[in-house]
């Protein structure tokens, strides 16, 4: 083949850097919302048409314990880090964190700066409701909402659309274990709230009343339902709750709406919700090494037809269970390679977002303290805070009787080594390293097209890592994924341009490529995704297989890697064609 001009090769150069800039101003410009399912129903996109892919976090006490400082501090950095996406309820039922006993919210602006505010005024009875304690008489009625409340929870959904974010909003958290751990679930199923309350309740939502101007009208919200329990199929539980569905609804709300159910259930899993549903979502239990990865649930739930809206919305948290911060990187990657839609994090102490300086948070109701405590096992990567100062344990063990103290970065305290982490409110945590990785995971997959991705082995695309691919995961509906931490998870597009596989740290020796998936000549690199880093390997032809070696260990110490093919004819100098 003759070479191109010098007059071509100018041409194709303009035209590259003129599509690069379009897919810049495209990828800077503000979301539009409402949020819709893209054309081939794999992902969110805006009403632009422009992907959207959940980059989220669990902030589910952050309008409850936040005032609006700290709110809008913990939001910009969230913001300045790419997070598009909260994952919260309209009310938690168990302060978990918080030093109050019940159900609160600081009520902002105007004359009730500062006021604590339930988000329900009466009980079953009639009575004044006192937001439950105890925990034990699961009394509220829904048919007494504070205005108040909602009109702060509104303030926040503002306050996130502000800042390009989606909401992810459970209506009626129900709770673990079928709500004997927390959660509504037995709240909803009081003589009370009948099903035409929560229907009533569910138009409330919608219209507003008051103060509160109602949630249908905000486009940036995705309705969540369930809340860490899968309700029965046709029990009273599961059909009051539906009734608030169905009661936004008929008030003409039109938001997307997907489940929170127990982990490693399935959305359809729900028979009488599974219709109304427009996206899916996954939940894995993902503590290891008690249970396994990410991908599994994620792949048996994209290759479900119809194809929706799919994305990881809970998996174990940063700092929680023991996980590594490598094993941590494997669930987000793992998750976001087999669901394409995007990934939800979350972290040990910003879910309940405790913020005292002494720490002497109490516990309440059977929740978890961040306080540090003496003669109490703590897990690797646990957070703690003592005397204003937040600590990170580098070993699990058992607390001595005085805890860690100063600053330094190996302060033994019985069994347990930690690290000191900061001084202060929840601004100290804001650049943890769990947080950080997952940053970096967000930057790089939207420096690519990530929406043209499509799993190894799933929806027509062939089979991309062909030996070396280490163990697969077991799973059960309603049980949990058990090994297979070594698995590598491979996505590429359909057009041939590029293929991604993530190399897991517990994953040895080398992996053999079908380079048949490219279309071109191929450009072959390696990421760190501990520092964001490219190695170049070197180009290959699109025939055949090829093995590729990982290198050593990363600059974070540990030997995940992701391999990185994209076409060596790219338009682009970095990164994937267009």
């Amino acid at each position: 083949m003759a070479m191109p001009s010098t007059q071509a090769r100018r041409v194709r150069y303009v035209v590259a850097m003129l599509v690069a800039m379009l897919i810049c101003a495209c990828a800077n410009a503000s979301t539009v919302f409402p949020l819709r399912a893209s054309a081939n129903g794999r992902y969110l996109v805006d009403q632009n048409g422009v992907p959207f892919r959940i980059q989220g976090e669990a902030s589910w006490d952050a309008h409850i314990n936040l005032n609006l400082t700290e709110l809008r501090a913990y939001l910009d950095d969230r913001q300045a880090k790419h997070f598009n996406a909260l994952f919260t309820y309209v009310a938690n039922p168990v302060a978990y964190y918080a030093g109050d006993s019940a159900p609160w919210a600081m009520q902002l602006g105007g004359s009730a700066a500062g006021v604590a505010a339930l988000p329900f005024t009466k009980n079953a009875s009639g009575g004044t409701w006192n937001g439950d304690p105890n925990f034990s008489n699961r009394d509220a009625d829904f048919s007494s909402p504070n205005d108040a409340y909602f009109a702060w929870l509104a303030q926040f959904v503002d306050e996130a659309a502000a800042r390009g974010m989606v909401v992810l909003l459970t209506p009626m958290y129900l709770g673990y274990g079928l709500g004997n751990a927390d959660g509504w679930y037995h709240t909803v199923t009081n003589p009370a709230n009948t099903q035409s309350i929560c229907f009533a309740f569910g138009q409330y939502l919608a219209n507003g009343h008051g103060a509160f101007t109602g949630f249908k009208n905000r486009p940036n919200i995705i309705w969540i339902h369930g809340g860490d329990t899968l309700p029965p199929n046709g029990s009273e539980a599961a059909l009051r709750a539906l009734q608030i569905l169905k009661g936004m609804q008929a008030a003409g709300d039109t938001h997307l709406q997907t489940a929170h159910w127990q982990h490693d259930y399935l959305t359809s899993d729900q028979t009488d919700f599974a219709p109304y549903f427009t996206a899916s979502t996954a939940y894995t239990h993902g503590a290891y090494p008690n249970a396994g990865p990410t991908y599994i649930e994620s792949r048996i739930s994209y290759a479900q037809a119809p194809a929706r809206p799919l994305w990881l919305i809970e998996t174990s948290y940063w700092g929680e269970h023991g996980a590594t911060q490598a094993q941590q990187r494997y669930f987000s990657w793992g998750a976001a390679l087999s669901t394409i839609g995007g990934v939800t994090l979350g972290f040990g102490p910003f879910w309940g977002f405790a913020t005292s300086a002494d720490g002497t948070t109490g516990t309440s109701s059977g929740g978890t303290s961040t306080a540090w405590r003496p003669s109490t096992h703590f897990d690797l990567n646990q957070y703690v805070s003592k005397s204003g100062r937040w600590y990170r344990a580098t070993t699990s063990g058992s607390s001595g009787a005085t805890g860690p103290s100063g600053t330094g970065a190996a302060i033994g305290d019985g069994s347990v080594v930690w690290t000191y982490v900061g001084t202060g409110g929840i601004s100290a945590l804001f650049n943890e390293p769990g947080i950080l990785d997952f940053a970096r995971m967000g930057s790089f997959l939207d420096s690519v097209r990530w929406f043209d991705l499509v799993p190894s082995n799933l929806d027509a695309m062939p089979v991309l890592i062909t030996a070396g691919t280490g163990t697969y995961a077991s799973w059960s509906d309603g049980g949990s994924a058990n090994g297979g931490m070594d698995w590598v998870v491979a996505a590429a597009s359909r057009d041939g341009k590029s293929l991604i596989a993530y190399v897991p740290d517990a994953h040895t020796g080398s992996i053999t490529v079908a380079m048949t998936a490219m279309s071109a000549l191929a450009r072959a690199r390696w990421f760190d995704p501990t520092h964001a880093n490219y190695t170049s390997i070197g180009n290959f032809p699109n025939s055949g297989t090829q093995v590729f070696t990982p290198p050593a260990a990363n600059a974070g110490g540990a030997h995940d890697w992701v391999l990185v093919l994209d076409r060596a004819d790219s338009i682009f100098a970095d990164g994937f064609g267009g």
